[in-house]
This record gives C-alpha cells, sequence and structure tokens, in this order.
C-alpha cells in the first residue's frame, strides 16, 4: 500500500542570519511548489525584515502577502485562515514573540503556558466565587 503524504498547510519559519543568506524567496517558491497554503516569517531579533512578523497565503499560483487587520487601540494583526487565528509579533525583551488571538473571543496567548494557566485558573476562581455568592441564602434585609 503506498502512503499518501500531505504537506503542512502552514509554515512559520523563524528568520536567521542563515536562512536570509538562503533566500526567503527560493524558499517560499519551494513551498508553494509542495502546496504549502500559509507561509509565515518571524523576525526574532527585529533586524532582518521590514516587520517582525509576514505572512503570505498562496493564491493563483503565487504567495500574496496577508492583509492587516486593525485591533485595539494601536495594535493589527494578521489573519491566518489555516489556523483560525489573528497572529502578530510584539518585542518583549530584545527579542519578538509570536502572539495569537481567537478573533471570536478576543483572548490573546503566546507559548508561555504557565501563564496561560494561571490566567485561566483566576477566571474560574471568579466564576466559582460568583456562583456561591448567588447561591448565598439572603437576609432578612435582603428578602423583602
Amino acid at each position: 500500500m503506498r502512503e499518501e503524504r500531505k504537506p503542512p498547510d502552514f509554515v512559520l519559519e523563524v528568520a536567521s542570519p542563515s536562512t536570509a543568506e538562503n533566500g526567503a524567496r527560493n524558499r517560499a517558491q519551494e513551498y508553494l511548489g509542495i502546496g504549502v497554503g500559509e507561509y509565515w516569517q518571524l523576525d526574532p531579533e527585529g533586524t532582518m525584515m521590514g516587520t517582525p512578523l509576514e505572512g503570505y497565503r498562496a493564491r493563483g499560483g503565487q504567495y500574496q502577502r496577508v492583509e492587516t487587520i486593525a485591533g485595539t487601540g494601536r495594535v493589527e494583526y494578521l489573519g491566518s485562515g489555516v489556523l483560525g487565528l489573528e497572529l502578530r509579533g510584539e518585542q518583549r525583551n530584545g527579542a519578538t514573540v509570536l502572539v495569537m488571538r481567537d478573533p471570536r473571543t478576543g483572548e490573546e496567548f503566546d507559548g508561555d503556558l504557565e501563564a496561560s494557566e494561571r490566567q485561566r485558573r483566576i477566571l474560574e476562581d471568579r466564576v466559582r466565587a460568583e456562583k456561591d455568592r448567588r447561591q448565598q441564602p439572603k437576609g432578612p434585609a435582603e428578602q423583602g
């Protein structure tokens, strides 16, 4: 039986001096040739590309740059149709971090799973406290 292989739908490349030398255009053409739907580049140092994050979507036999989506304030995202998320690069401590946002909820998350788990617990505690408060018997002044 022959094994069918499917190319990835999404590729994120972290730019480095060595990848810059190899030519991002050549790699993009290779990815396009094998059927990669979205090709993204992240500049971790903020010095090798014009922007910290760039996204490209395959259309009509070529990659077209992903359009910017306005966020709140001055924050701008790039929409990934493949992931169903909005992405942006953010400078933190001299490095670019990939930040993802769920467009349905507005929730942002990055690779910091510990912080994400802490936030989830805080929200669960608030919901539990509110539920407990509502279930408390009313005092005489509140009953009527």
